[in-house]
């Protein structure tokens, strides 16, 4: 380590993360829950099917409830969890039926998609540190 005095501040490292990742699943989860309806209809190419319309909206209250929890540090391996499975999810899809590449100039490709994803392997594996609500 190139500066171990700092691994005394692990912890504000950890807060750092959990703020960032909470954030990035608020303003993603909730346009989910505000337009399922509409993000259904684009997924499905025309017609909103309601068991589409209830996955938007289920995944939307998980990503800005568990973005909420997930800042203030609560339940955090468990929101962590939840936020892994969303991502092999969408790099599932990106990488399966939209055929997106990992890079992509038009478009983001899925290498946000898996450092998400490695954040909350981090963060499952460390829980949320002292700076939470709950440690």
């Amino acid at each position: 380590m190139i500066f171990p005095e700092l691994a005394e501040q692990t912890e504000w490292g950890l807060l750092a993360l959990r703020i960032a990742v909470g954030a990035i699943f608020i303003v993603h989860g909730w346009p989910k829950i505000t337009g399922a309806k509409g993000m259904a209809a684009a997924m499905s190419g025309g017609e909103a099917k309601p068991v589409m319309v209830g996955v938007f909206t289920v995944q939307g209250i998980v990503e800005t409830g568990g973005g909420i929890l997930m800042i203030l540090g609560v339940l955090t391996q468990l929101v962590a969890i939840a936020f892994m499975i969303i991502m092999l999810g969408a790099i599932a899809l990106k990488t399966t039926r939209l055929k997106v590449p990992f890079m992509a100039m038009q478009t983001t490709g899925w290498e946000f998609d898996l450092v998400l994803l490695t954040a909350n392997l981090l963060l499952f594996f460390t829980g949320p540190g002292r700076l939470a609500v709950q440690s």
